[in-house]
């Protein structure tokens, strides 16, 4: 095992990886709250966490809008 190997998410088939797209999205905000705190070359191999922290963002916006649209379509 790497010693990057923690911060790893488990292997999903690309179709489960879309269709949790919460999941997905919730374990890449955590790893920006954690980026600070990795060391060298955690940082080199997770960089793409921070230049992609604003799309992160934005897909949690869309995703609670998706949960409030879904629900509203259930009440009626």
């Amino acid at each position: 095992m790497r010693e990057t190997g923690c911060l790893l998410p488990l292997r999903q088939r690309s179709t489960t990886r879309f269709m949790n797209l919460p999941h997905t999205i919730k374990r890449s905000r955590n790893m920006q709250q954690i980026f600070a705190s990795l060391n060298a070359s955690e940082r080199q191999i997770f960089h793409f966490v921070n230049t992609h922290g604003k799309t992160t963002s934005e897909l949690s916006g869309i995703n609670l809008w998706v949960r409030r649209v879904y629900g509203m379509l259930q009440a009626i």
